[in-house]
């Protein structure tokens, strides 16, 4: 629903009007709304249509289509809409007429005189009070998304109910929740851990708007899929860590109280935190952590086709093994999965080959592991048969080992082609057959 003026240039020697000419000398506001209807001020680009609103009075926005066009010049507001902007979009309108000498203007497809423009005013005014009651009976979801002048808001029944009784109060409603100087966040699907993950970005030092419950549904190759986890992430808040993320619902239930208060019926304000605050919600819970010295068992097999397997097992996770506090801390399973090259008819790689992966499955296992007092990897075993190298190790932070693989492909850097996998294993459960216990001939027992 909209109601809708076009303004006709009725001068002989026709120019476009500038968003200056448009605006005029009021102290408004133009901008373009993103997709997901958050408005980026200053911007006109054409990849939307310009949208002007006073920030006095913020309510739902004039868009000014087809601005530059020296014929004609098309304005719309969207209802419901508040007092203030109705009377913004008639004057808008009658500011345009005066500078194209037009003496008349379609509204909502009836052709009017610029004369008459208060009667339309009281008209469109009447019409956005019934309009309340209109939406509150045909409403069949929860609430209604509202696309405003600087952010979408949500609305249920019951503030249907009560603009219905108390117009003004609307826009008193819409303006004050646009006039926070807060951040949006809008869910961003990605493939995190192998899975699809619902994740909403958040800023240190900004108030911040989030969903109640987050947005779990996404089109992945054309079909809707639900995510099993969503996540916040944030940047920058630890020297040793580009990325930092933790569960959503985790991350609302450690925000201070005071910090948090209902934006909307659908969403949260989280107002500004300090980075003291922000590293506290972040940092994982302190576990004291004896970090197992490496030591390593050659276990030599064959299968039944005759293939021969070489592994290198750190034989000293089997004492470990039952260490709560080290599986939580190292609570990610990273396999990597390399390609030796110069093999044989059996698959079996030369001996130079087997030093040049040697030695670049090395640099792997330091820039994982990083810091050798805090390590974020630990080393579980390499495994060489059919023309492969898997590298396994248990991590600490995903991200970091993320970043790093994810930074050698994109560089098309890799001296052995690889592919690699890592997913949430806090139980340990995909390294079972390494935990064994090795006798000294280094067979498992």
């Amino acid at each position: 629903m909209a109601c809708d003026i076009s303004i006709k240039n009725s001068r002989l020697f026709k120019s476009p009007l500038s968003i200056s000419d448009i605006i005029g000398k009021e102290n408004w506001v133009f901008g373009t709304s993103d997709d997901s209807g958050r408005m980026e001020e200053g911007k006109n680009d054409g990849s939307g249509p310009l949208v002007i609103y006073n920030p006095s009075s913020i309510g739902r926005g004039i868009q000014v289509l087809n601005i530059g066009n020296k014929k004609e010049i098309q304005l719309s507001l969207p209802l419901p809409a508040t007092e203030d902007d109705v009377r913004m979009l008639f004057s808008t309108a009658e500011r345009i007429a005066s500078l194209w000498k037009a003496k008349n203007m379609i509204v909502d497809e009836e052709e009017v005189m610029i004369s008459d423009t208060a009667v339309h005013i009281e008209r469109c005014l009447n019409a956005n009070a019934g309009l309340f009651d209109t939406l509150k009976n045909e409403l069949q979801s929860e609430y209604i998304t509202l696309f405003c002048a600087v952010l979408p808001i949500c609305v249920n029944k019951e503030d249907l109910a009560g603009f219905a009784a108390d117009y003004k109060s609307f826009g008193q409603f819409l303006h004050k929740r646009q006039r926070l100087d807060a951040y949006l966040s809008v869910a961003l699907f990605g493939e995190f851990a192998d899975e699809i993950c619902s994740h909403y970005i958040i800023f240190n030092g900004s108030e911040i708007i989030l969903p109640k419950v987050p947005d779990m549904k996404c089109i992945v190759n054309g079909e809707e899929t639900v995510c099993s986890k969503a996540y916040v992430i944030i940047s920058g808040l630890f020297p040793e860590e580009k990325t930092s993320r933790m569960d959503y619902n985790a991350f609302l239930e450690k925000v201070p109280a005071d910090k948090k208060s209902e934006f909307d019926c659908h969403n949260l304000v989280i107002r500004s935190l300090s980075l003291k605050k922000l590293r506290e919600i972040f940092s994982r819970r302190t576990l004291s952590v004896t970090i197992p010295e490496e030591s390593f068992a050659l276990v030599e097999s064959t299968d039944s086709e005759g293939a021969k397997a070489l592994m290198v097992v750190n034989a000293s996770l089997n004492e470990h093994k039952d260490d709560e506090a080290l599986r939580k801390v190292f609570g990610y399973y990273c396999s990597v999965i390399f390609e030796y090259k110069d093999i044989d008819e059996s698959l079996w790689p030369t001996s130079e080959e087997f030093s040049v992966m040697h030695d670049y499955v090395e640099t792997f296992d330091k820039a994982l592991k990083g810091d050798t007092e805090h390590p974020n990897a630990l080393f579980v075993a390499r495994v060489t048969q059919k023309g492969t190298c898997q590298m396994i190790w248990m991590l600490n932070n995903p991200d970091t080992a993320i970043e790093y693989m994810d930074g050698i492909i994109s560089r098309n850097d890799q001296t052995r082609d690889f592919e690699y996998h890592i997913e949430q294993d806090t139980g340990w459960e995909e390294i079972s057959w390494f935990l064994q216990e090795f006798k000294k001939d280094d067979t498992p027992e």
